[in-house]
């Protein structure tokens, strides 16, 4: 889907292409090898879109939160990121 796919890749600009990756994959229960291949594909294919933006979304904000409380620098980019996270 279009959804998960841009979910997936806006978190990678920030995370990196693998983390974003492997998120993706734990969630829908595949091997979280940060590879998405014809198997990580059609389990994406097949789970349902809501459910992955939501829970996705838990990810990400928790991995951002953390990265704002680890280097205080990045803290004051925290709501646009999380802003962001719910927009997608």
């Amino acid at each position: 889907s279009q959804k998960i796919a841009e979910e997936i890749f806006l978190f990678a600009v920030l995370s990196g292409s693998k983390t974003s990756a492997k998120v993706a994959q734990r969630l829908i229960g595949v091997k979280a090898d940060g590879l998405i291949g014809s198997i990580s594909l059609d389990a994406i294919n097949n789970y349902n879109e809501d459910l992955f933006d939501i829970k996705f979304d838990e990810v990400e904000i928790g991995y951002l939160s953390t990265l704002a409380e680890d280097k205080p620098q990045f803290s004051k980019f925290l709501n646009g990121w999380v802003n962001r996270s719910y927009a997608v």
